[in-house]
């Protein structure tokens, strides 16, 4: 099984709120649009980790987000 780092974490804020929107209708409704940035990243996770990608993909993605969102909090 291969490893890949966090797809997440060098996106530019403009695609990382469009993920975030993309997590949250998956959240939802149980499905990725497959349009989105967030399908793309869900077929490199799936790829590399088989059926532990969509886990790994979700605690990747929300750790960017935090991660993102704790920068901005300590430039105020």
């Amino acid at each position: 099984m291969a490893k890949i780092e966090n797809q997440f974490i060098d996106i530019p804020d403009s695609t990382l709120e469009k993920m975030l929107a993309e997590y949250e209708n998956w959240r939802d409704s149980g499905f990725i649009p497959e349009t989105g940035p967030l399908a793309a990243a869900r077929d490199k996770y799936c790829d590399a980790y088989d059926a532990h990608g969509l886990v790994l993909m979700e605690r990747d993605l929300l750790y960017a987000a935090a991660k993102r969102w704790l920068e901005i909090r300590e430039r105020k």
